[in-house]
């Protein structure tokens, strides 16, 4: 038996059942539609089920109501449940919406301007900020490459996802991984065409949701436009592999999607400007099991621009844009505990920041400890900050740098250190998915490390890493039994953040969602650990284990 703890149960039901991340539980392509239903009934119906399940209070488009936790609510009182791993991670995809709903709205005051920020379309991915979306747009590279950012998150775990625009030489637009296409966005999407010329294509370069779910819908205000997808898209309750079948299923309607090629050795459209691979798929338990993963590595030859959209990241140490525009999240990080209390100062600010990257980056950091379900809702009375959102609800706490810190943990500004501004490969891939089949990756990375470029793009997190071909090719020695390379969780600090996906990928394992990692692989991981002298061992009660404690 084991007991489910507060944050970690919500953060890894978002990462099995949602992904931002990340990546084996894709959205069911046709979920929701039915060839003999309209698209605004299954729209209906897929909304209805959502409302049921979530237990919204008011209508689905009235996030402003529909608080999980106001603050003329009584925290009630709760017994710490029990359940068994196999039990925990059934339930997940429900138990996620559940877990999802929105914060409180802060005061008109303090927040912008947020007409042109509607998105009706929200309730297919239900995570925050929901209804509302802010876009920002940043020249990546002058008159040639453009990111557009928005958030996406929950429980104040609010982090970039973001679209890529490049300019094609002979004029006009390319558009990697859509984001939901607000008023705003597409006002500053068509602000680009008034000046480069018209989108000509649109890329779907994922199968995770996040991304998926804005493809069709963004790419249906751009009619003359070519859209494009990774060829492994997954559908339910039918494997359509065939990527014409596409066309019938809801997300895709009538847009005639074409599968992109494994690479642009034929005959692309795109070919003077771009060269590209894809990378994968990775199946469910080798397919047996639904659900895959696949990305796909763009090279924007004119300005030296790689475009991913999950396979590396950066920490950046400075705070996106977009996260700027709404600092509730920050401040609401920014807490040691339940009880703290923050100013809005740009210390604080980054303080929240770093550690909301440490959150969507590992899930459950090993900085901190877990507060039990009971406690959790107890410490609500006691909040500082209640008026930040969910009620005060910080379950978790954050240690002092001289600890005391369990047995492989560290303190949390020691992970920031070790990633901030690095190009590496993220612990959910690593310990997840990419570690099942070392050999189809490694031979990515080795193609891809023959392009010549001088910057990366990925869809989350930073928006430019400074990286060329050898950082780039480095962030996959964790595949090989190599040592002093950037995201390596087998030595200190990241060793013990990466216990937490550690223990979600043997449980898993045991509950047959996912293989065994490859062999080769876990032997290269031991060398490591013993060269940096990690030794396993349990943890305490409130180490921030999740809920996979023994």
């Amino acid at each position: 038996m084991v007991a489910a703890s507060q944050f970690g149960a919500i953060l890894l039901l978002a990462l099995v059942s949602c992904l931002h991340a990340y990546h084996f539980s894709s959205m069911p392509a046709g979920l929701g539609k039915h060839p003999g239903r309209t698209s605004a009934q299954s729209d209906k119906r897929l909304r209805t089920v959502l409302q049921g399940i979530l237990t919204l209070k008011s209508s689905a488009h009235d996030r402003d109501s529909a608080d999980l936790f106001t603050s003329h609510s009584k925290p009630a009182t709760r017994n710490v449940p029990h359940f068994s791993r196999k039990s925990v991670l059934a339930t997940l995809p429900f138990a996620a919406l559940a877990a999802l709903q929105p914060a409180k709205e802060a005061s008109a005051s303090s927040l912008l301007d947020e007409s042109g920020l509607a998105y009706g379309r929200w309730w297919v991915f239900p995570l925050a900020p929901y209804s509302k979306k802010k876009t920002v747009r940043t020249e990546i590279v002058k008159d040639e490459v453009w990111a557009f950012d928005q958030i996406i998150g929950a429980l104040y775990v609010w982090t970039p996802l973001r679209m890529t625009v490049v300019k094609l030489g002979k004029g006009g637009l390319l558009v990697f991984n859509p984001v939901p296409p607000t008023e705003e966005c597409l006002k500053l999407v068509r602000e680009l065409e008034g000046e480069h010329g018209n989108v000509r294509y649109v890329v779907l370069g994922s199968t995770a949701l996040e991304h998926k779910s804005a493809a069709g819908p963004f790419k249906r205000h751009f009619p003359s436009s070519e859209l494009w997808v990774v060829p492994d898209q997954y559908s339910f309750p039918f494997g359509l592999e065939n990527i014409g079948m596409l066309d019938y299923t809801q997300l895709f309607w009538g847009l005639n999607p074409r599968p992109l090629p494994l690479n642009s050795d034929g005959e692309v459209p795109w070919k003077d400007d771009l060269d590209h691979l894809v990378l994968g798929p990775f199946k469910s338990r080798g397919g047996e099991a639904p659900g895959v993963f696949e990305d796909v590595a763009f090279l924007h030859k004119r300005t030296k621009t790689l475009l991913v959209t999950d396979v590396v990241q950066t920490f950046p140490s400075k705070i996106p844009d977009v996260i700027l525009d709404d600092p509730r999240a920050l401040l609401f990080h920014a807490r040691d505990d339940a009880f703290g209390k923050v100013q809005d100062t740009p210390e604080v600010r980054q303080r929240g920041w770093e550690r909301i990257a440490l959150f969507s980056l590992f899930f459950q950091p090993g900085g901190v400890d877990v507060v039990p379900w009971g406690q959790a809702f107890e410490d609500l009375k006691k909040g500082q900050m209640n008026e930040l959102g969910w009620n005060g609800l910080f379950p978790f706490t954050w240690r002092a740098q001289d600890g005391p810190h369990p047995q492989g943990k560290f303190y949390w500004k020691e992970s920031v250190e070790a990633l901030k501004d690095k190009c590496f490969v993220p612990a959910v891939l690593q310990k997840l998915i990419l570690d099942r089949e070392p050999s189809k990756v490694l031979a990515f990375a080795d193609r891809v490390a023959q392009w010549d470029f001088e910057r990366i793009v990925p869809s989350h997190l930073g928006a430019e890493i400074k990286a060329g071909p050898a950082e780039f090719r480095a962030a996959f020695q964790f595949l090989e039994d190599g040592g002093d390379f950037a995201g390596n969780l087998e030595t200190r600090p990241l060793s013990g953040d990466a216990q937490f996906l550690d223990d979600v990928s043997k449980s898993l394992q045991e509950f047959g969602t996912i293989s065994a990692p490859d062999k080769k692989v876990e032997d290269a991981r031991k060398k490591r650990k013993e060269r940096a002298g990690i030794t396993e061992g349990r943890r305490g009660s409130g180490d921030g284990w999740g809920p996979f404690r023994n």
